[in-house]
């Protein structure tokens, strides 16, 4: 692939001899560079506006190939507190969590947690998909078609409904109204863009393609790296 297209906003893929990625540009004028050491190991992420350098990403390996060390100015060096209490059961499932009493139901699912502040219950289909979340002053529920996609959210009231192309979402809608629009590429969870009332964001990803920042239609970061732990760009 070395161009896709939606609507006015296309992303461009550059690529070596080796057909190693090497490049990424965005329609904002970010561009994200590859960098490969003569294993072809990802060693780096070059993430840019133009000439300048947001930030970067950088990788290490041992003999075997096995990636040991992450830096750079977008790597997540923040830790969580150290918790003294953490108890197991038989299962090999988590019990206590700090100040969180965890139960399961017969298939491994969690069920509640319940920590200081109240109890918060989780249901689940028969596949196994998490259906719903009620806890104290929240509440969310999800639906999924039969091929296991989730189709649908409601987040205090709201829906948001996903239309798909393949396993990617393309298109997010609140009833018969388009609320955002995605830009995918061919992979899994291959996000470029997305578009909604406030403009193109671009969604610029580490190594494992999890997004690790940001950036608004003028190519400037508008939410920092140290934000984001999972993929989608923190979107539930």
């Amino acid at each position: 692939m070395l161009t896709i297209t939606q609507g006015t906003n296309q992303v461009t893929v550059g690529y070596d001899t080796a057909s190693r990625r090497t490049s990424v540009t965005y329609p904002n004028g970010n561009s994200l560079v590859y960098g490969y050491n003569d294993a072809n190991d990802l060693t780096s992420l070059t993430y840019k506006q133009g000439a300048t350098v947001l930030g970067d990403l950088t990788y290490s390996y041992d003999l075997a190939g096995r990636r040991t060390t992450i830096g750079g100015t977008f790597a997540r060096s923040n830790l969580p507190p150290v918790l003294t209490t953490t108890t197991y059961n038989a299962n090999n499932q988590q019990k206590v969590f700090g100040t969180n009493t965890l139960n399961y139901d017969l298939h491994g699912n969690l069920n509640t947690v319940t920590d200081p502040g109240g109890t918060s219950t989780y249901t689940w289909n028969v596949r196994n998909q998490l259906t719903g979340i009620a806890s104290p002053g929240f509440a969310a529920s999800f639906t999924y078609d039969a091929f296991g996609r989730r189709t649908g959210k409601t987040i205090q009231g709201t829906t948001t409904n996903f239309v798909y192309d393949g396993l990617n979402p393309v298109q997010e809608k609140n009833g018969a109204t388009v609320t955002a629009n995605l830009l995918t590429g061919l992979g899994i969870d291959e996000f470029f863009t997305r578009t909604d009332g406030a403009g193109v964001r671009s969604l610029l990803p580490d190594a494992l393609g999890s997004t690790v920042a940001l950036s608004d239609n003028t190519g400037t970061l508008s939410c920092p790296a140290d934000v984001f732990v999972y993929r989608r760009a923190g979107w539930t």
